[in-house]
């Protein structure tokens, strides 16, 4: 059982008084738990930004070695030489 000078009263119901520094421990570990987790949250989106980026140039790359091989292939390079008007 609480000590009395730890413990409120008002008659009806007997609560205990709030630990301020347990509560100070804890609101700290809370606060270190959600840098980490920014932390964290920011180093993901650097590394989705550069994945995205990446797929975008490896899928212009892929387009020009599509076109440039389509172009090669005789009649239908010529017809899409034409098409595109060079």
């Amino acid at each position: 059982m609480a000590k009395n000078d730890y413990t409120y009263d008002n008659g009806k119901t007997r609560k205990d008084r709030v630990n301020v520094w347990q509560l100070e421990k804890r609101v700290k570990a809370l606060e270190i738990q959600n840098q980490t987790i920014k932390r964290h949250l920011q180093h993901q989106i650097g590394l989705n930004q550069q994945q995205v980026l990446l797929n975008e140039t490896l899928s212009d790359r892929v387009a020009l070695l599509e076109k440039a091989s389509w172009s090669k292939q005789g009649m239908f390079g010529r017809w899409l030489s034409w098409v595109q008007g060079k």
